[in-house]
């Protein structure tokens, strides 16, 4: 294979490796700003993990909640954890704090609202036209999730 360097002006060169230069730095700067910080790695691994375990993840829910989550695992909002909509877990598991879900239109828009970057068999829905200013849950069961 023969690889010709390809002619070009001088001055492309100069700010070809000037850019060069100056990306490096960049990134070298903002590695150490953003705590990309590679020599103290096991220091930042102990960090992580003595941070409390908030999530538990839907399978802590079946025991109590096993008709909801019956129903919820034959929808299509499976791929939705129960903790997207009702948060953390761990509190209401420990000492049965108690959890409410979020029922905002604003969530449900997170990925029901109409783009044109999503496949087009995938619900969608222009928020501003459909169903007002009522939240969702008003026609449309969560955990079944089906229009």
């Amino acid at each position: 294979m023969n690889f010709k360097i390809p002619h070009l002006p001088f001055w492309v060169w100069t700010l070809g490796g000037a850019l060069t230069i100056l990306a490096f730095n960049i990134a070298i700067t903002l590695r150490a700003e953003y705590g990309f910080h590679l020599e103290k790695i096991e220091e930042n691994v102990k960090e992580w993990r003595s941070l409390p375990i908030q999530y538990a993840g839907a399978s802590a829910c079946i025991d109590c909640h096993q008709d909801i989550y019956t129903v919820w695992a034959k929808s299509n909002h499976i791929i939705v954890s129960c903790e997207n909509c009702h948060g953390p877990a761990r509190a209401h598991l420990e000492n049965r704090a108690r959890l409410t879900g979020n029922t905002s239109r604003e969530l449900c828009e997170l990925c029901h609202a109409k783009l044109v970057s999503r496949p087009s068999d995938f619900p969608q829905v222009d928020v501003k036209k459909h169903g007002g200013q009522s939240e969702c849950i008003t026609c449309h069961n969560q955990h079944i999730s089906r229009p």
